[in-house]
């Protein structure tokens, strides 16, 4: 995890930041404030391919969570989590040896 530097350039700023590597896909996990001292989460995955003419690119699709809806996301994560541990721990276990950067 690391905090990242505020930069006033005008754009809503970085005040938190993380990622998990998971094989050729990255999640990177962004906090941000806008101008109006609103936080909220961009959730963006990463995923590196290789295009037609045989080079590396990375496509990015992203989330973004404002405030209002921060709580409900996380409720319904954690219910989604628990019930994926639940019903599918050794599948979990063994996938979690392949992408150490998940535990």
């Amino acid at each position: 995890m690391k905090q990242e530097a505020l930069e006033d350039n005008g754009a809503d700023k970085s005040v938190f930041s993380d990622k998990i590597r998971a094989g050729q896909r990255t999640y990177y996990f962004d906090v941000k404030v806008n101008r109006n001292n609103h936080y909220y989460l961009v959730i963006t995955e990463s995923k590196k391919r290789v295009d037609n003419r045989g080079r590396s690119v990375f496509e990015k699709f992203k989330i973004h969570l404002y405030h209002e809806n921060i709580v409900a996301f996380s409720e319904c994560l954690h219910q989604i989590s628990d019930f994926l541990i639940t019903n599918n721990s050794q599948q979990l276990l063994n996938e979690s040896e392949n992408y150490p950067d998940l535990d």
